[in-house]
């Protein structure tokens, strides 16, 4: 296959991640890959491997539009691709309309999220969510990374016949495995005392993770427990990162809270946390930070949000969304397991993710259902 992955950037993000992951796949199974972004290289441009194209057509911002079109169609054209697999919503909408002046190009989208709150967002993101379900019956195959994505996005309007595939995120566990001389490095890095349970929250910073429920579980375990201390790794606006820590001094977590932006080496994040936490409101399909987490085996504790429960399973708890009582009253549970017990359920929640969300599941599914359109 020769095949056009189209994405915004390739900046930190789940499906950014996934992208890469796919495109590094797919080269290794000798298909021919030119992944496309609409802005710059971004920070995971450095983890594709040789053999994938990269094409950066260079946006100049949201109404940079004719020339945008023009060069994307040069390297359709260019590559005599056969194929063009979008990720998200305005990357599906534009890889349809190539599709409708390249008629012979098969056409992909990639269904990322679920139960998005569009409410939350510009005018443009709500319109250009109803015309994704409007035109859902133009391309050729529609992927969902969740099962959960897929039953939203039914209930929202696509339409709902064979082409519609689910096929979980994989994770790569060579990449994502516990690091103890990483776990004391990035503790002493922070600050954070040997004896300290530290619990961690990955993601980007954007209401649909809804940090609020985070910092209000937390505040409520720290005066439940005292030798306790949390981070929060993930990029936002800065008006945004502010906002969370102006709430976070007022409700008292000033020297227990630290704030780290978007990082590169999270096999060190996650090796150096005891608990995973996702307190996500809406929005979510397959929560990367659950897999990766869990492959580095530290146990998770999560909002029903996506798939979240059916990732965890019996590694972890699930609580109900947008409560932060029944959040901490869940870290506390995990807590009070004790350090052996939280030990035997990270190497359970690893076993997981190699037996059932592991990377090449996922590159062998899609190489799988591509073929059957081509």
């Amino acid at each position: 296959m020769k095949i056009i992955l189209l994405i915004r950037s390739l900046h930190y993000g789940g499906a950014e991640t996934q992208l890469v992951s796919l495109a590094n796949g797919l080269v290794r199974r000798s298909h021919e890959v030119i992944v496309v972004t609409f802005y710059d290289r971004g920070e995971l441009a450095a983890r594709l491997t040789p053999g994938v194209q990269l094409r950066c057509l260079g946006k100049k911002g949201r109404w940079d539009i004719l020339r945008f079109s023009r060069r994307l169609l040069q390297v359709v054209d260019e590559s005599q691709a056969n194929l063009i697999y979008s990720f998200l919503t305005t990357a599906n909408l534009v890889a349809s309309v190539v599709r409708s002046i390249r008629p012979k190009l098969s056409l992909v989208w990639g269904i990322r999220a679920s139960d998005m709150d569009l409410s939350q967002y510009d005018w443009l993101a709500q319109v250009t969510g109803r015309l994704e379900t409007m035109l859902s019956g133009y391309p050729d195959l529609i992927i969902a990374n969740s099962i959960t994505g897929r039953r939203h996005a039914v209930g929202m309007g696509f339409t709902d016949d064979g082409r519609f595939k689910v096929i979980p995120n994989g994770i790569d566990i060579h990449r994502f495995q516990r690091d103890p001389v990483k776990r004391e490095r990035f503790r002493l890095l922070w600050n954070i005392p040997t004896d300290s349970f530290l619990i961690g929250i990955v993601a980007r910073l954007d209401p649909m993770k809804d940090h609020y429920t985070f910092l209000r579980a937390a505040e409520l375990l720290a005066r439940r427990t005292g030798n306790i201390r949390f981070i929060s790794v993930g990029a936002g606006t800065a008006e945004y990162r502010r906002e969370l820590e102006r709430e976070a001094a007022r409700i008292g977590l000033q020297g227990k809270l630290t704030w780290l932006g978007a990082q590169d080496d999270m096999t060190g994040i996650y090796s150096a946390l005891d608990l995973l936490c996702l307190s996500s409101a809406w929005g979510e399909g397959f929560p990367n930070a659950l897999g990766e987490a869990m492959a580095c085996e530290v146990p998770c504790v999560a909002t029903n949000c996506g798939d979240a429960e059916m990732i965890i399973g019996p590694t972890g708890i699930v609580v109900a969304r947008q409560d932060h009582v029944a959040l901490a009253d869940a870290l506390e549970v995990m807590i009070n397991k004790g350090s052996d017990a939280l030990s035997e359920i990270g190497r359970l929640a690893r076993a997981r993710i190699s037996k059932t969300f592991s990377e090449n599941s996922a590159v062998d599914q899609t190489v799988n259902v591509l073929q059957s359109i081509l």
